[in-house]
């Protein structure tokens, strides 16, 4: 998994920034934690305040890849919960990372450390039809 992936993750999961703790969960050093905070930042997951670092709020969405097949392709829904809309698709080949389980649903993180949920059948589906 993608330092950065791993990074974003923890970040939007513990709402906080604490450099060293971060450090610690990446088990690197703290000045190699203050430099992935500087890429996050270009990627608007944290923001960097005369206080200090701030994470902003958990996305509800992943980005869209338009005219994708289902067998190809991941559906991410919104929330898991009846009536929930599909908001985006993520390429099977990209690296995600998962959270936790809430029945079929699974809270995933793009290697761009997007985060949504995603279906497992729509996983077991492109499991079966992939080339």
């Amino acid at each position: 998994m993608h330092i950065l992936t791993e990074a974003a993750n923890w970040l939007w999961l513990q709402q906080q920034v604490n450099v060293s703790a971060l450090a610690r969960h990446l088990e690197v050093s703290p000045r190699a934690a203050q430099k992935i905070l500087v890429q996050l930042e270009t990627q608007t997951i944290v923001k960097q305040q005369p206080s200090g670092w701030t994470v902003t709020p958990m996305p509800a969405h992943f980005f869209q890849k338009k005219g994708r097949s289902l067998g190809r392709t991941l559906t991410i829904y919104q929330r898991p919960r009846h009536g929930s809309q599909v908001i985006g698709v993520i390429a099977p080949h990209v690296d995600f990372l998962t959270h936790q389980q809430r029945s079929s649903w699974w809270l995933v993180c793009n290697s761009q450390g997007r985060i949504g949920y995603i279906d497992t059948d729509a996983l077991r589906l492109v499991q079966l039809d992939a080339p």
